[in-house]
């Protein structure tokens, strides 16, 4: 077989027994390898033999999609109350406080309009994979036990 570096430990108290063991070899994997971490002495690459889903990922940029659509909003939310706050603020000025305040008021306008064109963007790739994350799991056909 093969050849061990700890062969043989003797006990004193029984006749000649021997207790010997073969140490295992370094490079070759544990029979569940897989599921623990590679040593550092091995230098093969890790063989998958079962397949692999991409669900860890998917739960995160679904989190991460989630809450830019939630920062999004609360974006939009300041920019209409600003923007609300600017015209009611305009409608108790004079006329040239107007002409002075339009400027802000445009450029508020177009905060508002990139945060909800951002908005939409971020639903549409959110549901997108929403669908790619649910479309294997409705695609199974069910199949009925037998009792």
């Amino acid at each position: 077989m093969c050849e061990s570096i700890n062969t043989t430990a003797r006990s004193e108290g029984a006749l000649n027994s021997q207790l010997s063991f073969y140490e295992y070899p370094p490079h070759k994997p544990f029979t569940n390898s897989i599921h623990q971490p590679l040593r550092p002495s091995h230098n093969l690459s890790r063989t998958v033999t079962l397949p692999e889903s991409n669900r860890d990922q998917l739960l995160s940029s679904l989190q991460s999609l989630s809450l830019k659509i939630k920062t999004l909003e609360n974006e939009r939310e300041q920019a209409e109350l600003s923007l609300h706050e600017i015209t009611s603020g305009l409608s108790q000025s004079s006329s040239c406080r107007r002409d002075r305040d339009r400027d802000p008021l445009k450029n508020i306008d177009e905060q508002l309009r990139q945060a909800e064109e951002n908005f939409r963007r971020l639903q549409n790739q959110h549901k997108r994979v929403l669908q790619v994350f649910n479309g294997p799991q409705t695609s199974k056909p069910r199949t009925k036990r037998k009792k």
